[in-house]
């Protein structure tokens, strides 16, 4: 099954609240659905949700849950934060798989996409797994986590892989071997209908994206190109434009309170500059345009596709 196979169905779908790539990934995808005449059932944070209204307003149905108690120390030790939240992450887990099967008999629901959140699923009716880690950039002595990552996600009965088949963006992390029900779906981007010829109006634009705890981070490496005008705007959140400010320069922040708006300034930009996220990537694929990207601080997974890329 992929998405273009749906049709007439009522849809309960959720992003991983582990950066707001996911909730980027999960805009084409409702987009498709709904053109499909499917109802959809959107289950995030206050802040996902605020960005789903930008593009949906109340076309679908919002239900406020709060997400998975991440907790990022911004030292670049994931794997220690990780482990410091797993009786919290734990607690959730089984939690969840309670709300869902509340949600899935109050809604009457005949299909659930969970975007990475391994406890979205439900046995009362087919639940579908998407992402682009079928296998996790993790080095062999941490191998007990794919175990784990692998056991979870083939509880589902199926896996969307989020990359395409024959140019793989995503490399080995999309490799379907060992999962019988794995389907590539291609790449999503809120930026793939867009017409390619455009006049590019910013000469350079600093996404802050990633943990907040990490804002800084990007702040300092690319403070040279801020300074020198090769970034002229700079966009983030609320948390984001503290931080700018704190260097001096709130005159180019763009705060992304609307992400049609924010839009605008990604796709008149020249070159883009921020953190190597997978969705960022396939953004690129679409936008045409420069770009330098750095890996998040001991995010494997940057590491692996800024290596790669």
């Amino acid at each position: 099954m992929i998405p273009t196979e749906i049709f007439e169905k009522r849809i309960l779908i959720s992003p991983l609240n582990w950066g707001m790539g996911h909730v980027a990934r999960c805009i084409p995808i409702i987009e498709l659905l709904k053109s499909q005449n499917n109802s959809i059932f959107l289950v995030g944070n206050l802040e996902q949700i605020t960005v789903f209204k930008d593009y949906f307003g109340e076309s679908i149905n919002y239900h406020e849950s709060p997400g998975y108690p991440f907790y990022f120390g911004g030292t670049g030790k994931f794997t220690k934060d990780l482990l410091i939240g797993l009786k919290k992450l734990s607690d959730h887990h089984y939690k969840e798989l309670s709300e869902t099967d509340k949600l899935v008999n109050e809604f009457k629901i005949d299909l659930i996409i969970s975007d990475h959140r391994y406890s979205f699923r439900s046995k009362n009716c087919m639940s579908i797994f998407l992402t682009h880690q079928l296998h996790l950039p993790i080095p062999f002595y941490q191998k007990i986590f794919q175990i784990l990552h692998k056991k979870q996600i083939s509880k589902f009965d199926f896996q969307w892989i989020v990359d395409d088949e024959q140019k793989r963006l995503a490399g080995k992390l999309s490799n379907p071997k060992g999962f019988t029900n794995a389907n590539f779906i291609g790449y999503l981007s809120r930026f793939s209908q867009r017409i390619q010829k455009k006049n590019s109006t910013i000469s350079g634009l600093l996404i802050i994206s990633g943990p907040d705890s990490y804002s800084n981070q990007l702040i300092e490496y690319f403070l040279d190109q801020i300074k020198t005008g090769e970034i002229e705007c700079i966009v983030g959140n609320e948390h984001a434009r503290r931080r700018v400010e704190n260097y001096g320069y709130g005159h180019i922040f763009k705060e992304s309170k609307n992400w049609r708006q924010t839009d605008e300034i990604i796709y008149q930009s020249k070159k883009i500059f921020g953190y190597c996220g997978y969705s960022t990537l396939m953004d690129l694929e679409y936008l045409n345009c420069d770009s330098e990207l750095i890996p998040c601080k001991g995010q494997l997974e940057h590491l692996y596709l800024k290596k790669k890329s």
